[in-house]
């Protein structure tokens, strides 16, 4: 590792803050520590959710002697991270609640001597009696009343998947399963479907299109529904269900891919792959190969066997192709074989597979006095082909890059940063650079180590994952990058009340700003008959803070305390939970203020912090709140505010002037483009900025106009929308404009400090010279929980009454390659639909893709939204010029007055049809879920 030095500018001009009776010592000039890590090229990392898979599988009727078992697989192990098992139900629970984990011996020393050889496991609990040794649903099920039919030896019956005696006695399995098994300690991944032959999910042809549909979602929701904290995976790819309820799975459950065929140009061809890479990197892959009994096994799946060494790079390469995070070294003949004959292959997977995180360079301070302000800078890669997927629901961010000041005697940190860097996004090929401002408060004077890890935050915040650096590392795991000099000393206050308060909930008592006031005596509390899950959030405006606890503080805590909760951060793209899934009990129920204390156990910077309470005391049908405190520091330096209007969807009251476009155009930044309602306009009309569910904190807005003494709004009132209502910002704003040319105006509207998640203007009066009113850009400055749009089309179930070549779910599959096509007899008009099912959808905008349109795109469409009571509701017409006729892709964008709905539909009027079809290759929705 090479150690440099360098010149650290002052962090912030010499201040000092009286506070808990302790006085702030002034950032002092530092020096920068510049160091280098040397990469770790080669070494194997056990790392969790990917890596080389071992095998167990039904292959006699009861469970393998473990020491015979581990005798053959020890020589194979030390490249493997998973073993995963793929048995019949009745092997787990061999009758009704004598389940193994509980009553065989053999089975409870087989997981043991798994643990002890740290790996991890993984499961398939297959019902489906094809090819098992034996009947794979119990018995018990059966003489319960299950139906079944013969599968595989006519003496083994399998369940009709939809027979409600099964699904009773397969729930309670599922219910104690989760139970035993959902630790990601213990645990890496559950293959959680298991119906049909091999539990690949096919073979299931006695169930109609409304069965099969239904029967997945029950699986899904079944599995989804207990396992809440272990990665959960299903079969992808062709089988018996549609592959628009596979995309559910994906999106609305995340699950991630498993999927097997590795290797077989048959059953995984080219198309099959480009499917599966088109997921990617929401989406993570499990992979499996297609062969057994390699070297010897001329049958084996495809019968495309020869040479192996053919076969054996085949799988390899496929891996790599679709960016797997794991692959199979199978059970112990097969992975011997690749240990033998193939020892390349199988340490280039170890080091190439899923993700493997190297920090390039880092730059700390040599020297600091205690909390001052100063920039830690740091550059990562990932040298795999597959990613951490730390952004499924199930782990939900748990996984955490943190930097700290470890004591030289024990290797402890004495004060630990999270970082707003997520590894999630860090894929490869591509450097990853960050500067983040720490404080670090309350650190006593002394020398420690700085050092580097990313830690579990369900795991007592402890390092957890290994990086490919060769740096020294502390006995709780923690790489060391140099040492730190700290002088002074400082302590953290109460930050709070620097912070504007916003809240999901109405609003039964007080306003939602006393949480955040700084006294104890002002109660905020919820309308009656709450629902749950509601947020209350705080927002720093352009500062940060570093936090390492919140306390919330309530009287009547028994009747009206919240009792369940998560603590979000906001990290600049995203919320992601520091504390997950607390409970809290109060001890009183009269007015005395209690308080409730929620450490994190690290500090993490950021300017936006959040509530997400899923429970309460609901004695009186609210809940209540007197003060939900922060402890830390705040930054001193204030970001400069943005113009964040381009995060919204805007929509109107007034009906648009189609020859000026849609009031998207409002919020688009720039000056050149106007919107303009209809001539014969009557007031009041609302121009609302919608943010879903970002929240925004702003003191100002700016309207512009050209052409203002004929056209300009010249009366309005401001409002926003905060605690599940639309409160005053501003009443009787009264604006007057100097020209009548094409000349741009601005009119600066200034606000009190305000937070909310939508912003409205009540147009009053405007001057109609024309009969209309217009502006050509509306600009809300300031700052908060800011995303931006996404493509949100991948969430909907796409359907067409088109009869169709080429199948509707390619044009929501995020891929652009991968078409949807009409049949060359297809009539008009002809209907698309995306359908969110139980979500909200909130957009202004959809895009349009094909390639060779001016032989098969759309030219005349109708966008149209579903409103419940009146049907389809027409949002815009528009007219598509192609101008290519290659496969080169064009995209062509429609916009319209922002709406919420859960259904969409675009009505195909015609199209060029030089071969007969209509095609189109995305359809893509610019927006958020809700």
């Amino acid at each position: 590792m090479r150690v440099t030095s360098a010149s650290l500018p002052r962090c912030g001009a010499l201040w000092t803050l009286l506070m808990l009776g302790a006085l702030f010592i002034p950032d002092q000039a530092a020096r920068a520590e510049v160091v280098t890590p040397v990469e770790d090229v080669s070494g194997f990392l056990r790392n969790p959710a990917m890596g080389w898979v071992l095998y167990l599988e039904d292959s006699s009727s009861g469970w393998p002697d473990p020491t015979l078992y581990w005798n053959q697989q020890d020589p194979n192990r030390h490249k493997a991270s998973i073993l995963y098992l793929r048995v019949p139900w009745s092997r787990m629970e061999p009758t009704e609640g004598n389940y193994v984990w509980n009553s065989d011996a053999n089975y409870k020393q087989l997981i043991q001597m798994t643990r002890d050889r740290g790996l991890k496991l993984a499961f398939r609990i297959i019902v489906d009696s094809q090819d098992c040794s034996s009947q794979a649903t119990p018995q018990f099920v059966f003489d319960a009343g299950a139906q079944g039919y013969p599968s595989g030896n006519p003496a083994f019956k399998t369940p009709y998947v939809t027979d409600p005696v099964f699904r009773t006695k397969f729930q309670n399995f599922v219910q104690a399963f989760a139970l035993q098994y959902d630790n990601p300690a213990v645990v890496d991944f559950i293959d959680a479907q298991g119906l049909g032959w091999w539990g690949e999910m096919h073979h299931l042809d006695y169930l109609g299109p409304v069965q099969s549909q239904e029967v997945f979602q029950w699986l899904v929701n079944l599995y989804a529904s207990r396992f809440k904290k272990v990665v959960l995976g299903g079969q992808y790819g062709p089988n018996s269900f549609d592959y628009a309820v596979q995309e559910w799975a994906l999106n609305e459950k995340g699950y991630v891919i498993r999927r097997d065929s590795y290797g077989s140009p048959l059953y995984l061809p080219q198309l099959d792959k480009n499917k599966l890479k088109s997921h990617f990197p929401s989406v993570p892959i499990f992979a499996e190969n297609c062969y057994q009994g390699l070297g010897h096994w001329l049958e084996s799946c495809d019968r495309m066997t020869s040479p192996w060494s053919d076969v054996m790079h085949r799988v390899f390469n496929d891996a790599m192709e679709t960016h797997a995070n794991t692959l199979d070294l199978r059970g112990p003949y097969d992975a011997s074989y690749w240990m033998t004959h193939y020892p390349g292959l199988v340490q280039d997977f170890a080091v190439r597979g899923g993700y493997r995180f190297v920090l390039t360079q880092a730059s700390f301070p040599g020297s600091i006095v205690s909390g001052g302000e100063y920039t830690v800078s740091h550059t990562w890669k990932n040298t795999g082909v597959g990613k951490l997927p730390n952004d499924l629901p199930n782990w939900s961010y748990k996984y955490k890059l943190a930097f700290a000041l470890l004591d030289q005697t024990s290797g402890q940190p004495v004060y630990t940063l999270v970082d707003p860097a997520e590894p999630a996004d860090w894929l490869g090929g591509q450097l990853y650079s960050y500067s983040t401002a720490m404080s670090f408060v309350g650190v006593p004077a002394g020398t420690y180590d700085f050092a580097v890890a990313i830690l579990n935050r369900d795991n007592a915040a402890r390092p957890e994952l290994k990086l490919a650096i060769t740096n020294p590392t502390s006995p709780d795991g923690w790489y060391k990058l140099g040492t730190t000099v700290v002088t002074g000393s400082s302590a953290g206050y109460a930050v709070q009340t620097g912070a504007a308060a916003f809240t999901t909930e109405s609003t039964g008592n007080g306003a939602i700003q006393v949480v955040a006031d700084g006294n104890d005596t002002s109660i905020w509390a919820s309308t009656p008959q709450v629902g749950l899950p509601q947020v209350v959030e705080l927002h720093w405006g352009g500062r940060t803070v570093s936090t390492n606890g919140v306390s919330l503080s309530t009287s009547y805590g028994q009747g009206q305390g919240i009792t369940h909760v998560d603590v979000e951060y906001f990290d600049g793209r995203r919320w992601k939970p520091i504390l997950k899934d607390r409970h809290l009990s109060w001890a009183t129920n009269g007015s005395a203020i209690e308080t409730q204390e929620l450490p994190f156990g690290v500090y993490v910077s950021t300017k936006s912090l959040r509530l997400k309470i899923h429970g309460a005391n609901l004695f009186w049908g609210v809940y209540a709140l007197s003060e939900f405190k922060v402890w830390g520091r705040l930054s001193t330096n204030v970001a400069p505010v943005q113009n964040i209007a381009p995060n919204a969807v805007a929509s109107t009251t007034a009906t648009t002037q189609p020859a000026f476009g849609s009031v998207q155009t409002l919020i688009d930044d720039v000056d050149g483009t106007t919107w303009s309602s209809l001539a014969g306009v009557t007031f009041p009309q609302y121009i609302t900025l919608d943010f879903g569910h970002q929240t925004f904190r702003t003191q100002k807005l700016t309207l512009a106009t050209h052409y203002g003494m004929g056209q300009g709004i010249t009366l309005l009132d401001v409002e926003y929308w905060n605690s599940g209502r639309w409160n005053t910002a501003a009443t009787g704003v009264a604006l007057t404009w100097n020209s009548n040319t094409s000349t741009v105006e601005y009119r600066d509207i200034p606000l009190p400090d305000i937070s909310g998640s939508k912003l409205r203007l009540k147009v009053r009066q405007a001057n109609l010279q024309w009969g209309s009113f217009s502006a050509n850009d509306l600009r809300l400055w300031g700052s908060g929980s800011l995303s931006g749009l996404t493509n949100v089309a991948k969430y909907a179930v796409a359907s067409t009454t088109f009869a169709s070549d080429y199948p509707i779910y390619n044009v929501n599959d995020q891929d652009d390659g991968s078409p949807w096509a009409s049949t060359a007899d297809a009539s008009f008009p002809g209907y698309l639909v995306l359908d969110f099912g139980t979500r909200q959808v909130t957009t202004g905008r959809i895009t349009l893709v094909t390639h060779y349109g001016q032989g098969q795109g759309p030219t005349h469409v109708d966008v149209q939204s579903y409103v419940s009571g009146l049907g389809w509701v027409d949002l815009h017409n528009a007219s598509l010029t192609w101008n290519s006729n290659t496969d080169a892709l064009e995209s062509r964008h429609i916009e319209f007055s922002g709406v919420t709905t859960s259904r969409l539909r675009l009505k195909v009027n015609s199209s060029n049809r030089q071969w007969g079809n209509t095609t189109l290759d995305e359809w893509k929705v610019s927006g958020w879920v809700q």
